[in-house]
């Protein structure tokens, strides 16, 4: 076994003062099919999710209170970053609009133990820093609605089309079914776009802010 080989794709575990993780592919350039892809895990990732998890939630969130995490609670940090990877390994580019299609006031209740806090894992939405003490919520991203469709755009099977050209129309028909709902947005993190941001959350990142500066 060598991890060069083509044939082979792998979670590489690396120990290394990187405080990072990526999850590259490579592609056949004349169709775009992936033949392999590799999860790259530098051991330091630990350090940034614990100052994130904990600089960020731990005026509302009690778990996030320590120098060292209970290993559950690490665990669940690491599987965030670890899904996220896997995202990229499936062909997911960031999507850094998903954050601005939750309210910051759905923030600060349940819907984000169950949705995270954006429509994308994809997107660099990090931790809760919205909830406040007090709040019943969740502070964890989780793979959204938009990851679970765009893997159903790409990858489900539309009966009878043998080549890309017999599929278009019907994957044009699954994009217009979602058109209009926010839940489903993409955005570019080169985009010019404001509600395309990085290490934002909510639909008002002013506001979502001025939450943030008060947990700090």
């Amino acid at each position: 076994f060598d991890p060069a080989d083509a044939r082979y794709s792998i979670i590489r575990y690396l120990a290394s003062s990187v405080e990072n993780a990526s999850g590259p592919s490579f592609h056949d350039p004349r169709t775009g099919e992936i033949l392999g892809a590799h999860i790259e895990w530098h051991h330091n990732v630990m350090n940034p999710l614990r100052n994130y998890y904990f600089v960020q939630t731990a005026a509302a969130n009690p778990e996030a209170r320590g120098v060292q995490f209970e290993d559950d609670v690490m665990g669940r940090l690491v599987r965030y970053v670890a899904a996220h990877e896997v995202g990229h390994t499936l062909g997911l580019p960031h999507n850094m609009k998903g954050h601005s299609s939750v309210s910051v006031d759905l923030l600060r209740t349940r819907w984000v133990c169950e949705n995270g806090t954006s429509s994308s894992i994809m997107d660099y939405a990090r931790f809760n820093y919205v909830a406040q003490p007090g709040d019943n919520t969740c502070f964890i991203p989780r793979i959204g609605p938009y990851d679970k469709w765009a893997i159903e755009w790409g990858y489900r099977v539309v009966p009878g089309a043998r080549m890309y050209e017999e599929e278009r129309k019907t994957l044009r028909e699954w994009i217009l079914d979602h058109a209009g709902e926010n839940l489903y947005r993409f955005g570019d993190p080169s985009s010019s776009d404001p509600s395309s941001t990085t290490e934002a959350l909510g639909d008002d990142p002013v506001r979502a802010s001025d939450y943030g500066v008060e947990n700090l």
